[in-house]
């Protein structure tokens, strides 16, 4: 595969570099191991900052979750549950996404403008001359 770039998987941080480098006109394929959509064992938290970075990447898509202005943490010890702290909030501390239909959104969004999607497993990366 000889491409400019290649960016190596497609959670969040891949798919919004191939959008930014869809905007800059530089010619990428993007790699996952995965083909979508896929179930995600990770949560779908995103902070204000991380909305506000998403929705300047991709302005066009409206961000469908549950914001939540109320954090709790707690510590399982012995056995039982102990409560440590509760974080409220006038402002959304985070809003809780659909990982599934977030990711599969975001990669979309690539493809209909002319990126690049395979599903391929990397296996090693060579360094040939000035690239890889």
């Amino acid at each position: 595969m000889h491409k400019k770039v290649i960016v190596v998987g497609a959670g969040p941080a891949g798919l919004a570099a191939s959008r930014t480098l869809l905007r800059e006109g530089v010619e990428f394929t993007l790699l996952d191991s995965r083909s979508f959509p896929r179930e995600k064992g990770c949560g779908g938290g995103l902070t204000p900052r991380a909305r506000r970075t998403i929705s300047q990447i991709f302005p066009e898509l409206e961000i469908d979750g549950f914001e939540s202005f109320e954090l709790a943490l707690s510590k399982i010890s012995d056995g039982a549950v102990k409560h440590l702290v509760t974080l409220v909030s006038k402002k959304p501390i985070f809003t809780t996404v659909n990982r599934r239909e977030f990711d599969n959104t975001l990669l979309e969004s690539v493809i209909e403008r002319g990126g690049e999607f395979v599903s391929s497993r990397v296996r090693e990366v060579n360094r040939s001359g000035d690239g890889f």
